[in-house]
């Protein structure tokens, strides 16, 4: 009871704690209650302990009571819910423990299952952001805004594998954080039959077997690093929002933020590029001609990266981007003491890059699920029935990177004209 508002539950009825919360008399009290003082509120902390599935009823009841008394549209309405618990969150007016020690799946027997494919493409904001954990597939989504080390450590990885991380750090033993798994499990992992397919490739000590299922394991390695570095290009970026320097402007571009974004540029050409370019690539490639194609080049994507690096487009983009510090420096000498350079020269390419940069990190994760769904489409049946498919999704990864080259080249090119 706060004040006038109680709560009311009645023992002798046979309802879920979401079915009383959700009752007019009490959804109406809790509204009071969530709302700040600053709205005519009562502007109260809550805190919450129990298992977990008590803990989703009452989640789930508290979303739904400020849907119903948030004004607007429906879509108006989903943000209020989402701007409302992140900012109960943020002031530390919404605390939870789950204690109960979270040892396997809490959902009905017949869950769903998905395919690997599918959680990749959940790593932005568009499509939300999933993750696997022990096999298992969680929503986190939300989560990711109410985790207390920020957004940015759980979009480092979602949208593939994150077993390994979450248990480094320990996670997996910690109950009070192990057990608020369940909140957000949505389901689990499609395993694939691959049989007992078998193949052999050339390697640099000779011939070696691989099997289908080692072979799949190699694109889906890729891919998670693929995604991995994805999102950390995504979390870098996020510098341009952000103050630097004390007092500073989170919107203005002061010469120490414009020379860490340079930073960022010259990451992806030197580092980013080519580790997704080398050995990761070569492996893929000639386990996978060595499985489908005796005729196949096992050199085919070396010598065709080798090619593109070495590409006018190639050259010019690395040209301008090596020329970008040069650039502020001799900006910051002509305009001592110019604290903003948004509207300068030097910033000029900026947006281009960042987003062909993200573009073809992109474009890269599409080209390995296309390849991964052959595999998830035929299982067993993937070197006789998908073979073709598989090849030309391997051939076509680094086309990617030359159409990068080739769409900066052009944007840089068209900014320049236009600028004359």
């Amino acid at each position: 009871q706060v004040d006038d508002k109680q709560l009311v539950f009645e023992p002798g009825e046979r309802h879920s704690i979401g079915d009383e919360i959700l009752k007019e008399e009490n959804a109406k009290a809790l509204w009071n209650l969530l709302q700040s003082r600053e709205n005519g509120g009562q502007g109260a902390y809550f805190y919450l302990c129990g298992r977990t599935g008590f803990a989703n009823a009452v989640m789930d009841a508290i979303k739904a009571v400020i849907y119903r008394y948030s004004p607007g549209t429906e879509a108006e309405k989903e943000k209020a819910v989402r701007e409302t618990l992140y900012d109960l969150v943020g002031k530390g007016r919404y605390l939870q423990e789950i204690f109960t020690t979270y040892t396997g799946s809490h959902l009905e027997e017949g869950q769903t299952h998905y395919d690997a494919s599918e959680i990749a493409l959940h790593n932005d904001d568009e499509h939300g952001y999933w993750m696997i954990i022990d096999g298992r597939v969680y929503d986190v989504t939300e989560f990711a805004q109410l985790h207390p080390g920020g957004v940015k450590i759980i979009r480092e990885y979602t949208g593939m594998d994150a077993t390994q991380p979450y248990q480094k750090i320990l996670h997996h033993v910690n109950p009070e954080v192990n057990s608020m798994l369940g909140m957000y499990e949505i389901g689990k992992v499609r395993r694939l039959n691959f049989g007992m397919k078998w193949g052999v490739y050339i390697s640099a000590g000779g011939l070696k077997s691989v099997t289908l299922g080692d072979a799949y394991r190699i694109w889906m390695r890729y891919l998670y690093f693929v995604v991995e570095l994805e999102n950390s290009l995504h979390n870098e970026f996020t510098i341009e929002e952000q103050s630097t320097t004390v007092n500073e402007d989170p919107s203005e571009r002061s010469p120490y933020k414009v020379q860490l974004i340079i930073q960022v540029y010259k990451r992806f050409l030197n580092e980013y590029i080519n580790s997704l370019t080398g050995e990761p690539l070569e492996l893929l490639w000639v386990v996978t001609s060595g499985l489908c194609s005796s005729s196949e080049d096992v050199n085919q994507l070396r010598n065709s990266v080798a090619r593109i690096q070495q590409s006018e487009n190639a050259q010019f983009v690395r040209g301008v981007v090596a020329g970008l510090q040069d650039a502020l420096l001799k900006q910051v000498h002509e305009q001592p003491g110019q604290t903003n350079l948004s509207q300068t020269a030097v910033v000029t390419y900026f947006d281009l890059l960042e987003a062909e940069d993200k573009a073809f990190m992109k474009e890269l994760r599409m080209s390995l699920l296309t390849g991964i769904r052959v595999f998830e489409e035929f299982e067993r049946d993937t070197v006789v029935k998908g073979r073709e498919r598989l090849l030309e999704a391997a051939k076509e990864i680094p086309l990617k990177l030359e159409a990068c080259y080739a769409k900066v080249t052009s944007g840089i090119q068209s900014l320049e004209r236009n600028t004359k």
